[in-house]
């Protein structure tokens, strides 16, 4: 699991994120189930970051010229 960061210590913005409601749905089951989240918030922080991590590998990789 990603090592959690706190975000007290950081700058943070605030945004209005739409998903739609099968996203939402499946996304909240995941957190109720797997029990590694303890919010919505959480686990889209998780992703964002693993996403990030997985670019930036990409750019410094094989998938760079």
């Amino acid at each position: 699991m990603v090592k959690r960061e706190r975000l007290t210590s950081v700058g943070s913005k605030q945004i209005l994120l739409k998903l739609p409601e099968g996203m939402y749905d499946e996304i909240m089951r995941l957190v109720e189930e797997k029990k590694m989240w303890h919010s919505l918030q959480e686990f889209i922080r998780d992703a964002i970051l693993s996403e990030i991590r997985r670019q930036e590998n990409e750019d410094s990789g094989t998938g760079r010229k």
